[in-house]
């Protein structure tokens, strides 16, 4: 294999670091990965593109399928879900318009009534809402099978799943019932890469207060742990293949 390409699909998870590192040392798992791979097979051109974006839920990635099949890579790397699973103390449609670059008096509004109002006191409303998600497991099922199978049909490609990490008191205090919802939907994506014979990456032993210290995005050290345990892998299966 002369050239090896990788599509990262994901959100924050996937390109940041938590805190962030002074250069040169600000690097996300998949430009560690593509150093690692580069570093063993220097004979080879490595191409990792980290597609990843803030605030990603399965809805936008699925509206960005021609992006993601124009880079025909060999493998793709799946890192969503957090995004999807977190309960939240506002409604998708109502952070949509707070998020929105587009500028207007009800959006400044809204921002300032969201920061001062509900945000301080955002346990509270994750609860008067009823701990509900931005997707519900049921969509995030479906449109997570639709992704995997759209992905395998159109490019051939292997299929490297990552789950959620799970929450830690940080993130449990600020959103009841995430904790749970995480294992529930990290349940859903074995499922679904298992049945459409994908490769979930095990991270069972990453620890919150060194690897994810937010609660949500790695640090350096999990950037690392990842691309590692992402490098094993891939090397694992490109032997087998040959």
């Amino acid at each position: 294999m002369r050239k090896l390409r990788i599509t990262i699909i994901g959100n924050s998870v996937a390109i940041r670091n938590r805190p962030p590192q002074k250069f040169p040392n600000n690097k996300n798992y998949g430009l560690l990965l593509e150093e690692l791979l580069q570093k063993e097979h220097p004979e080879q051109i490595i191409m990792i593109s980290n597609m990843g974006f803030s605030r990603a839920t399965i809805t936008n990635i699925i509206e960005k399928y021609d992006e993601y099949i124009a880079s025909m890579p060999n493998y793709f790397i799946i890192n969503i879900g957090v995004s999807d699973a977190s309960t939240r103390e506002i409604p998708y449609w109502l952070a949509e318009i707070i998020n929105s670059p587009k500028q207007s008096w009800y959006k400044t509004l809204i921002t300032v009534f969201h920061h001062y109002c509900i945000k301080p006191k955002r346990s509270l409303f994750v609860k008067l809402r009823g701990k509900r998600s931005w997707i519900s497991q049921k969509k995030f099922r479906k449109y997570y099978k639709e992704l995997i199978l759209f992905l395998q049909k159109e490019t051939n490609a292997r299929i490297i799943t990552v789950p959620i990490n799970p929450a830690n008191d940080r993130v449990e205090k600020a959103v009841p019932g995430s904790s749970e919802n995480y294992k529930k939907y990290n349940s859903i994506i074995r499922q679904i890469t298992d049945e459409y014979e994908g490769i979930y990456l095990e991270l069972d032993d990453l620890k919150p207060e060194v690897h994810y210290p937010d609660g949500i995005h790695y640090s350096l050290q999990g950037n690392r742990l990842v691309a590692e345990k992402l490098f094993d892998l891939i090397e694992k299966d490109i032997e087998y293949a040959e």
